[in-house]
């Protein structure tokens, strides 16, 4: 989102000295390789996160947890 984001806005507001848009334009260079990477272990950290959690959770019992404070 953020190459999308930076490749729509920065050839709008990049100038020269004169305040006319450069020539030759800016080179839209984006590193796929890195840019892979890391969406694979953002998701992969994301599915190991809500799968311990769903673990952790489906072992507690819900209705004891609710009524834990109504005995006062």
């Amino acid at each position: 989102m953020g190459m999308a984001l930076a490749s729509a806005v920065l050839p709008l507001v990049t100038v020269d000295d004169s305040g006319q848009a450069p020539y030759p334009p800016l080179p839209l260079v984006i590193p796929w390789r890195p840019v892979t990477l890391f969406a694979v272990a953002t998701a992969v950290a994301i599915s190991a996160v809500v799968l311990a959690l769903a673990r952790l959770l489906s072992r507690v019992d819900l209705v004891r947890v609710l009524r834990a404070g109504e005995d006062r």
